[in-house]
């Protein structure tokens, strides 16, 4: 080489998601994550390999890993799941570390799976709710946010009780970000029944007791993970309708990070540098509201204006392709 530069190391790039046992939502997780390493792939430097899996259901976690090419010297796995659970983050790297075991290739293994305060993530989360919210002229005074994360189920709840800590850490610092007060926005949570298929029991308190108080516009924000809460929204046309046509109220749907770009930048600094951890009074110079207050502008339209009564479903496949 001339000038004595220096090889640059070659390093792969995994990133991992659940996948479900039902194919439908199986394929519509696979085909959302094949599209986000495709966009972090193209913002890494030179030297990168770029892999996606799934823990149940193809295209495997087993299978992105034998496809390292033989010159790889570094993986980074990242869960897709900001906050670490022991039923997601942690299924996914024992996966990892079994199949790890098996292969005869020796190379550095990285893991990201501890990024719910990180910086990049948190601003990219913002920076998409207050895009959306501005484009409609949703502000705090007459709006409420319901920010929708995945609940864990008794058992593990009882033995991680980090979990929701760290949704609550995320929340703060988001909100924060954004300029949005905390007394005009929830967490709310999924939680999975007996037969795997979601349920809403608290969110559909929640939003019951909002419309009851009065309130009438929520923007529900799909927290976690970001790969499979299609399946939310399409519950959510069923669930609602009478509560709002009784009320006037409207709820909007907030689009998820997907491929949304200052999301993929925080993914690739997650898999060149690690997690750059943000604290309350951290997050930014001004809040972003208060930026767009300023300026008269908005990064982008909205990508997603879901009303009750709507074909969520149909959206989201129309958006994603068929499953």
């Amino acid at each position: 080489m001339s000038n004595g530069a220096k090889s640059r190391r070659q390093s792969a790039l995994l990133l991992a998601s659940l996948g479900s046992n039902d194919t439908a939502v199986s394929s519509a997780m696979g085909h959302r994550l094949e599209a986000q390493a495709y966009g972090v792939a193209c913002s890494l430097p030179e030297g990168w390999q770029v892999l996606h899996g799934l823990l149940h259901n193809t295209p495997t976690i087993e299978q992105a890993i034998r496809k390292l090419e033989s010159a790889v010297e570094e993986l980074v796995v990242i869960p897709m799941y900001p906050q670490f659970s022991e039923t997601t983050s942690g299924a996914i790297l024992s996966e990892v570390y079994r199949v790890l075991g098996d292969l005869d290739n020796q190379f550095d293994l990285a893991t990201r799976t501890l990024w719910h305060n990180d910086g990049g993530y948190v601003n990219a989360q913002a920076r998409q709710i207050a895009s959306f919210t501005s484009s409609l002229e949703l502000y705090p005074p007459d709006t409420q946010l319901l920010l929708l994360a995945q609940g864990l189920d008794p058992a593990e709840k009882r033995s991680n009780d980090s979990y929701e800590q760290r949704l609550d850490d995320t929340a703060a610092l988001v909100l924060e970000r954004l300029g949005w007060p905390a007394e005009r926005a929830s967490v709310v949570y999924r939680s999975v029944g007996e037969n795997g298929r979601p349920e809403y029991s608290e969110l559909s308190h929640r939003v019951r007791t909002l419309l009851n108080s009065g309130e009438k516009k929520l923007v529900l924000v799909p927290m976690t993970p970001p790969s499979d809460s299609w399946e939310a929204l399409d519950q959510l046309a069923s669930v609602y309708p009478e509560e709002f046509a009784d009320s006037a109220g409207r709820l909007f749907v907030c689009p998820e990070l997907d491929t949304y770009g200052p999301f993929m930048t925080a993914v690739k600094n997650l898999a060149v540098r690690g997690p750059r951890s943000v604290a309350l009074g951290m997050t930014g110079t001004a809040p972003l509201l208060a930026q767009r207050s300023a300026s008269g502008e908005a990064d982008t339209a909205p990508g997603s204006l879901v009303m009750i009564g709507a074909s969520i479903a149909g959206k989201i496949r129309t958006k994603h392709g068929p499953d």
